[in-house]
């Protein structure tokens, strides 16, 4: 999740490591906040009722239904 008013070298190093961890052969998917930045949305993921929290949520609530391998 990147913010849509972050720098452009920002935005770069995101994709970057978006990137390495696709190379990895891991699921990477990107996502554009709207007027969002690095502050706004580590601060969204915690409150309810925003886009970032539900996605966290289902995040967590998927990743729970996994069993440990």
């Amino acid at each position: 999740m990147t913010g849509e008013l972050e720098t452009s070298p920002f935005k770069i190093q995101a994709n970057a490591f978006r990137d390495i961890l696709a190379v990895q052969g891991l699921e990477v998917r990107a996502s554009l906040i709207a007027n969002g930045d690095h502050i706004s949305t580590v601060r969204d993921l915690a409150v309810s009722g925003t886009p970032l929290a539900a996605a966290l949520h289902a995040f967590v609530a998927n990743d729970a239904s996994e069993k440990p391998q």
